[in-house]
């Protein structure tokens, strides 16, 4: 059986394995959790299947569903995802340092708290592990393959990949310059599109 809804995406998107190995790898911050499920629909295979139900929108920062973050609090309020926060410990995870750093109000944005994303060890992993009894052994290994290779990387570097393999989605970036034309601002990742094996 195939993902039948988002909520069931986002569900295994948090209980997949990331880079590290680790079951149940988190995800910092809304803005990486909005572009891997943006990466899921159009370079894991499933935009076919929940186009109806997930609208992306390009946005200030590119790709943005509110259907995620709608999701998001559902599943958070059904104690199935948990949210944690957590000081910034590195300033280039949120997209809102590039405003900071033109208004010199860096230390405002040192002082804010990121939500960190992740099932809680009860209730969301049994629902995981419910969901995989009835997925499709290939859906959860294209989830777990955009987990792998988009998690860990920077979110400079998430964008930029993004912004550079999908520019209908950056056409209204207010950082677009920021992330594509700065020198400085990282380099350019050597990340081609995530390739299901189907397509290899």
């Amino acid at each position: 059986m195939a993902i039948k809804s988002a909520a069931d995406l986002i569900v295994l998107l948090c209980y997949a394995k990331g880079n590290s190995g680790k079951q149940n790898e988190e995800i910092y911050g809304i803005t990486r959790m909005e572009k891997l499920m943006y990466l899921l629909l159009r370079e894991g295979g499933f935009e076919s299947i929940l186009s109806k139900e997930i609208n992306y929108e390009a946005y200030d920062f590119g790709p943005y569903s509110s259907e995620v973050y709608d999701l998001l609090e559902s599943l958070k309020g059904m104690a199935i995802v948990e949210v944690r926060k957590q000081k910034i410990t590195n300033i280039k995870e949120i997209v809102d340092v590039y405003y900071a750093e033109a208004k010199g109000q860096i230390e405002e944005i040192a002082e804010k708290r990121m939500e960190i994303y992740s099932l809680t060890t009860d209730r969301g992993f049994r629902v995981a592990k419910m969901l995989l009894e009835g997925t499709l052994l290939g859906d959860f290994q294209r989830i777990e393959g955009i987990k792998k290779k988009y998690n860990h990387i920077s979110l400079d570097d998430l964008l930029r990949h993004v912004y550079t393999n999908y520019p209908e989605s950056a056409k209204k970036s207010k950082i677009i310059e920021k992330i594509l034309g700065v020198v400085g601002f990282g380099k350019t990742p050597d990340l081609k599109p995530f390739e299901r094996e189907e397509d290899t």
